[in-house]
C-alpha cells in the first residue's frame, strides 16, 4: 500500500516549468587599441569598443561609453572609438567599454584592457662623489648618474673615454652609483653615462676626472 502511494505522488508531481530561452541581443563587447596598448608619449591612440548585435535586432542602435580606473571618459553615445591625440604617461590603466542597447536595461561590460604609455629618458646627470680636491691613486670614488624623466626600468651604463665601465638598472627613479678605487693614473679621463628604457636612450655631459686634485665638469658640447 505505502509503496502504491508512493507511485501515485510520483506519477502526480507537476512537471518541471518550461525553461525560457531568450535570445542574445549582442555579444559581448571587446575592447581593442590602434595601433597598440603599449605606446611612447605623444602617440596618437584610438579605443575601440566592438560587439555584435543578434541579426533580428540589428536595425537597434547601440550605445558606447568609455571607462578607465572606474571614472567615464565618454558618456553614452552612438560612436563605438575613443581617440586620444597626443598620449602622456599619465594616461596608463586600465580601460574598459559598456555597450547598452536601445529601450532596454541590458548592458554589457568588456574586459579589462591595460594601457602602458612609456616616456622617453632625458638627458641624464652625471655627478662625482666626493667633490674634494686631491684625487689621487687609492682614492675610493662613486659616479652618480640620474635621468629626472624617463619611464622605468632605466639602464644606466657608465663609461671611461668611449670604454664601458658597467651598468645599473633603476626601477623607481633613483640615482644609479658606480662605485671605485683609482689605480693608477689610467683612471683619469672623461666620465660619461647613459640612461635607456624600452623606447629611447641619452648621454650625460662628459665630466673630466683628473689626478692631480682637481674635479672639472666639461662645458657644454
Amino acid at each position: 500500500l505505502i509503496l502504491g502511494l508512493l507511485s501515485l505522488i510520483v506519477q502526480d508531481s507537476p512537471p518541471e516549468p518550461w525553461a525560457c530561452v531568450f535570445p542574445e541581443l549582442f555579444l559581448p563587447p571587446v575592447l581593442s587599441a590602434i595601433p597598440s596598448p603599449e605606446l611612447g608619449e605623444d602617440s596618437p591612440l584610438t579605443l575601440r569598443c566592438q560587439t555584435k548585435p543578434h541579426p533580428q535586432k540589428s536595425t537597434w542602435q547601440l550605445f558606447f561609453s568609455f571607462h578607465k580606473n572606474g571614472h567615464i571618459l565618454q558618456e553614452r553615445s552612438l560612436h563605438p572609438e575613443l581617440s586620444i591625440p597626443e598620449v602622456k604617461e599619465r594616461d596608463s590603466g586600465l580601460y574598459w567599454c559598456k555597450v547598452a542597447l536601445e529601450g532596454h536595461r541590458v548592458q554589457k561590460q568588456s574586459p579589462p584592457l591595460e594601457i602602458k604609455v612609456q616616456a622617453p629618458v632625458s638627458r641624464p646627470l652625471l655627478t662625482l662623489q666626493p667633490r674634494a680636491a686631491g684625487l689621487a691613486v687609492g682614492d675610493v670614488v662613486e659616479l652618480l648618474c640620474k635621468a629626472e624623466r624617463g619611464s622605468p626600468p632605466i639602464l644606466y651604463s657608465f663609461y671611461l673615454n668611449g670604454e664601458i665601465l658597467g651598468n645599473y638598472s633603476a626601477l623607481h627613479g633613483e640615482a644609479a652609483p658606480l662605485r671605485f678605487l683609482l689605480k693608477s693614473e689610467q683612471d683619469a679621463g672623461n666620465y660619461t653615462c647613459e640612461a635607456e628604457n624600452i623606447i629611447s636612450r641619452a648621454s650625460s655631459r662628459p665630466v673630466k676626472l683628473s689626478m692631480n686634485g682637481t674635479f672639472c665638469p666639461q662645458t657644454r658640447l
